[in-house]
């Protein structure tokens, strides 16, 4: 019954057969809470979905979001540096557990990456996005000093640029440029 319209004649509402809700708990800030109110946990059938962690789906996953196609020699450049995304993403974990990168974070890294690649190039991008995404703000509210945070940022940068340098051409000035900016993060 609907007896919010007033009135002295309620309106009975009848669901259809096919008719069904699905909800999901999933908030950007929520960081894996796991609780919902006893009203919902009344009305509906509570279903844990574990993280991700297979190393081939979040490959899958990520080459899936990015939407260029450019020919096959493209597609193998890119897939090497989906891959040192991924080598990041499980060195990262495995380092730095009280951190966890999320599918979420592999998500806007990748929607970053596909935003600027053209622009960037692919490296540069990869690791702008790092930094953007993943690394930029380790210290807030995180429990990690300034100091902590920079060393870690500095053995990030420096695993991201050894996973370029066996997996792509890259240049250089990638190197350099990030060198600089791996030298300012240790001040």
């Amino acid at each position: 019954s609907l007896a919010e319209k007033g009135g002295p004649e309620l309106e009975k509402v009848v669901a259809h057969p096919n008719f069904f809700v699905l909800a999901t708990m999933n908030p950007g800030g929520d960081y894996g809470k796991k609780e919902l109110s006893p009203a919902l946990r009344n009305r509906f059938t509570e279903i844990w979905v574990p993280p991700v962690i297979d190393l081939d789906e979040l490959q899958g996953i990520a080459l899936e979001r990015i939407s260029k196609f450019k020919g096959p020699t493209y597609q193998e450049r890119l897939l090497l540096i989906v891959n040192a995304m991924i080598s990041f993403w499980e060195w990262f974990n495995k380092l730095h557990p009280g951190r966890m990168l999320t599918v979420r974070d592999l998500i806007s890294w990748v929607g970053f990456f596909d935003i600027t690649e053209e622009s960037l190039g692919p490296e540069h991008a990869l690791l702008h996005g790092a930094f953007l995404v993943l690394l930029d703000g380790l210290s807030l509210g995180t429990g990690i000093s300034k100091r902590d945070a920079g060393e870690l940022r500095e053995r990030c940068l420096s695993f991201l640029l050894q996973k370029l340098r066996t997996n792509t051409d890259v240049t250089l000035e990638v190197i350099r440029r990030f060198n600089v900016l791996k030298l300012l993060l240790l001040v």
